[in-house]
């Protein structure tokens, strides 16, 4: 809290910043403001159409792709790759997360083992 000595100079100042003009926007800046109101006019859109993605879904995504792409992967390992194939079979509509668990339980089960940390 301001001392009350200062009251007036405190309010004085107050007055004074309100009534400073701002200098005007550089060309980029104004680009840079024109790019942040168009995102929120995109996002506020989203928001009202029911297809707007937050930090959650975005993530949901990008952990999805990442399954996606180790499944993928291990089953075009070159040793043991075919028999882990025809484990799984065709199974488009299976979530590649739960594919993934699936496949480091059959992997453990069948003695396969990627590495093995040190013991000393």
């Amino acid at each position: 809290m301001p001392s009350p000595s200062r009251v007036n100079e405190n309010a004085a100042s107050t007055v004074a910043g309100r009534l400073r003009r701002r200098r005007p926007l550089t060309e980029r800046e104004r680009a840079a403001k024109a790019e942040r109101v168009a995102a929120y006019e995109e996002r506020c859109e989203a928001l009202k159409n029911g297809t707007f993605k937050g930090v959650v879904e975005l993530a949901a995504e990008s952990e999805t792709e990442h399954a996606r792409q180790r499944v993928v992967a291990e089953m075009a390992n070159a040793v043991y790759g075919q028999r882990l194939t025809r484990f799984i079979g065709q199974r488009p509509g299976v979530d590649p997360c739960r594919l993934l668990v699936v496949i480091g339980n059959w992997k453990r089960t069948n003695g396969i083992v990627d590495h093995v940390a040190p013991t000393t």
